[in-house]
């Protein structure tokens, strides 16, 4: 009989210790999400340059301006912007990206005669809640080492912490498939917005929560309570002062069980203050900037004048023009462009910088192939089937209005009047709305669903497909940007 010693005890007790640690860590998304987002953010944060994610130059300067604490951009000669540092103009031209900001640089501290009045109308009609996190970092910046390397990745930093807390408490606001959160906040594309200056981060944040919240409250026996209200009433602020086209995701409350809403007055009370409040706040916010005169993005180049009231009265009197115009934006753009035949499933995933680079094909498959895992796969938190349907509806039709919306937006603000498609879509977008699927699978999940013998093969999953595509998304960013 082999001797036991007080040594080899302590031995096997840390082993075991180890052992169940691992095999809870692997059972909560939350905390799965948590680990892979802030180490492979701050990754992204330190090997893309700066200035090198989709329309990065133009978020610094609104960043900036609110961390200064004007609250409001302001109009000259014709321009819209503010008193800001120069920042190098980053685009594409002919299908070449303009080099970035060499990394020495980074630590030149900006003088006093770079900063002067810019124009960038495209972030100065956001309103100033999108860019708190990103203005705290960048305001710390310019106290600390007022250079723009300094400044921009404290703001990416700041942004990076934002998004990893508002997917957090998503995750533990779900009341159903919460790898299904978990996995889309790790998509390599929310990465890198999480992991710059954009407000996509607010966007994807509030959206999940909001889709989280009202899925929680389909589920609820009890009836509406006093503090649920003001959660509504918070999130409908929210997405009114970001991207209002999301203001579509608080939809599904007017459709709530009765038991809940017991009586039509708690319900219009709700509507109110989701909905009511969201669209008050976006309106008022529209209206200050047109008070303000702000002038924004009058053509696109090289295709002709954007007019946003020309734009809507031509979609109410040519609504079949329009729904054509639907059609090709989404099938011919999407699917059959003979550059990048599935351009939406790439650019929802792994499309990088300005269109710059892209994960292969095999590497964006097995994304997705997390994902359909995720949805179909029944934890032993699914026992109640009686609502699902309800709420899958709801939410089918939110999803469904959502795209539309998405579509819709982009034609009046960006797209010139009649244009023959949608200019502007792109994968990214549709990231804050594809939690709106859950119920559905939720739903499929009677007939079709995936279990495992053991509760952390879902988490080992979720942690090894991400592990690998966000460390490919970060050999590739290297790679492209020596």
């Amino acid at each position: 009989m082999q001797k036991i010693t007080k040594h080899s005890l302590s031995k096997n007790l840390r082993y075991s210790s180890i052992k169940h640690y691992f095999k809870d860590f692997f059972d909560q998304p939350e905390k799965v999400f948590l680990l892979l987002a802030a180490i492979f953010g701050l990754a992204m944060v330190f090997s893309m340059p700066i200035f090198m994610t989709p329309d990065e130059t133009v978020h610094f300067d609104r960043a900036y301006q609110v961390g200064e604490g004007q609250m409001l951009s302001e109009t000259k000669n014709g321009e819209t912007g503010g008193i800001v540092p120069y920042v190098p103009s980053i685009s594409t031209v002919n299908g070449s990206q303009i080099p970035p900001i060499p990394r020495h640089q980074y630590f030149t501290k900006v003088a006093p005669s770079d900063i002067k009045f810019e124009a960038f109308p495209a972030s100065a009609v956001y309103s100033p809640v999108g860019y708190i996190p990103q203005a705290v970092g960048i305001d710390l910046g310019r106290i600390i080492y007022p250079s723009l390397g300094v400044m921009v990745i404290l703001g990416r930093i700041f942004n990076l912490i934002a998004y990893v807390a508002l997917i957090y408490l998503a995750i533990k606001i779900a009341p159903r498939k919460k790898w299904v959160y978990a996995v889309v906040g790790l998509f390599p594309v929310a990465i890198q917005e999480a992991a710059s200056l954009s407000t996509d981060v607010m966007t994807i944040g509030l959206s999940f929560i909001t889709i989280a919240f009202i899925h929680k409250l389909f589920l609820q026996k009890e009836p509406i309570r006093r503090y649920q209200y003001l959660y509504i009433a918070l999130i409908g602020l929210g997405l009114g002062l970001t991207k209002q086209t999301y203001i579509v995701l608080l939809l599904p409350i007017i459709f709530l069980p009765k038991n809940v809403l017991t009586g039509l007055k708690k319900r219009a009370i709700l509507v109110a203050c989701g909905l009511g409040i969201s669209i008050f706040v976006a309106a008022s916010w529209y209206l200050v900037i047109k008070y303000q005169h702000y002038v924004t993005y009058s053509k696109v180049l090289g295709v002709g004048d954007v007019n946003q009231v020309a734009q809507l009265k031509y979609i109410l009197e040519h609504p079949l023009t329009f729904a054509k115009t639907l059609y090709r934006t989404f099938i011919f753009q999407g699917f059959k462009n003979p550059d990048l035949p599935d351009f939406y499933w790439t650019s929802m995933y792994g499309y990088f910088s300005w269109f710059a680079y892209a994960l292969p094909a095999a590497f964006v498959s097995l994304g997705y192939a997390a994902l359909l895992i995720a949805f179909l796969y029944k934890g032993n938190s699914l026992k109640d089937f009686s609502r699902d349907k309800m709420t899958a509806i709801a939410y089918s039709a939110t999803f469904i209005i959502s795209i539309l919306a998405i579509a819709v937006s982009l034609y009046i603000l960006w797209t010139p009047v009649g244009y023959y498609q949608v200019l502007g879509i792109q994968g990214r977008y549709f990231i804050p709305i594809l939690p709106l699927l859950i119920p559905i699978f939720v739903v499929i999940g009677k007939w079709a669903k995936i279990t495992f013998d053991k509760s952390n093969r879902m988490g080992i999953i979720v942690a090894g497909v991400s592990v690998i595509n966000l460390t490919a998304s970060i050999l590739l960013t290297l790679k492209y940007f020596p």
